[in-house]
């Protein structure tokens, strides 16, 4: 169990937290108001993924969680569009 947590508190297992949830919180919103604006969990994700990250520069966690949102959307746009 000590192993376990000292492993999910590595750069690495975070780098790829990072890669996985950002885009899937991107795409989970919510209206707080019954109005057009929304609210996205995607920067929260990746808020607090980057205050866990110490020694990684932020730069590049941004690059990092910015290709594979870019890439989600760029798939799932056509797909729902063809539906």
């Amino acid at each position: 169990m000590n192993l376990l947590k000292k492993w999910l508190n590595t750069e690495p297992y975070l780098i790829i937290m990072l890669i996985v949830l950002t885009p899937i919180g991107g795409e989970l919103k919510f209206y707080p108001f019954e109005d057009s604006f929304r609210v996205s969990f995607g920067t929260v994700v990746f808020f607090f993924i980057l205050l866990q990250m110490k020694k990684f520069p932020a730069w590049a966690s941004g690059i990092i969680a910015g290709d594979p949102c870019l890439h989600s959307g760029c798939f799932l746009i056509p797909l729902c569009q063809a539906t």
